[in-house]
């Protein structure tokens, strides 16, 4: 059974309203990169439809991991159906900057306790914590998003420990080996079809980190201003992008 939750609650303690009338769903995580659940949902008499919103959370079974809150994304409305795209919520974070780390001879833990401690806006109530005890060194040298640091490509914490990624509601865990099964999981599934009016809130952004470099008049050195700007609406969201 799959639950819709208010877009502010943080824990899967909460079952919410029973979309009952599900058509279809599917659960799909991609080994160290996206992890979304995608839903048709009818439109009905009963006019739950109607409570679907861009931002609300999905509670729905996952598994190995139970249950996990999704958020909603891209819902499409349809001639007789809502087509739904919902994000993993621990993507709420990744696209939070993180300043320059430096990680010397160090396990994969104590990289990822630095990438917390370097990150601009506080990560709240979500952790990170490792199994892989190798040493490694990491270093970049701006000012990057939470996804690039912590797992884009073979020049991240997760590419250069060799870890493998687990999401888990709020906690995300970086272990030596997931287990047998690899790459793609997927749940229950239906094709799907017509008209289509699409909503997102992928690009929304709601803060911004500029720096500014320049030689005054008549001074040997440059000098650097560095600025945060929040949208008005910054309130309005459950997360900071």
């Amino acid at each position: 059974m799959l639950f819709l939750l208010n877009k502010d609650i943080r824990t899967v303690k909460w079952n919410g309203l029973p979309l009952h009338e599900t058509s279809s769903a599917i659960v799909k995580e991609t080994l160290n990169g996206d992890f979304t659940l995608s839903i048709r949902y009818p439109i009905t008499d009963s006019g739950i439809y109607k409570q679907i919103k861009e931002d609300m959370l999905i509670k729905a079974p996952v598994p190995v991991l139970g249950f996990q809150l999704f958020r909603i994304k891209k819902p499409i409305e349809n001639d007789d159906s809502l087509d739904i795209t919902a994000y993993h919520i621990s993507d709420d974070i990744m696209q939070r900057s993180i300043e320059p780390i430096s990680v010397l001879n160090l396990t994969c833990g104590m990289a990822l306790s630095q990438m917390v401690q370097n990150t601009k806006t506080n990560l709240g109530d979500f952790s990170f914590t490792s199994d892989v005890t190798d040493r490694r060194t990491f270093n970049t040298n701006e000012v990057k998003t939470l996804y690039a640091v912590l797992m884009d490509g073979a020049h991240s914490i997760i590419g250069t420990w060799e870890g493998e990624l687990i999401r888990d509601n709020l906690a995300l865990t970086i272990k030596k080996n997931r287990g047998e099964n690899r790459g793609v999981v997927i749940t229950t599934h239906k094709n799907l079809k017509s008209y289509k009016r699409t909503k997102s809130t992928q690009s929304i952004i709601t803060r911004i980190h500029a720096k500014s470099t320049f030689k005054p008049d008549g001074k040997d050195k440059d000098q650097t201003i560095k600025i945060t700007v929040d949208s008005p609406l910054i309130t309005f969201y459950p997360y900071i992008n």
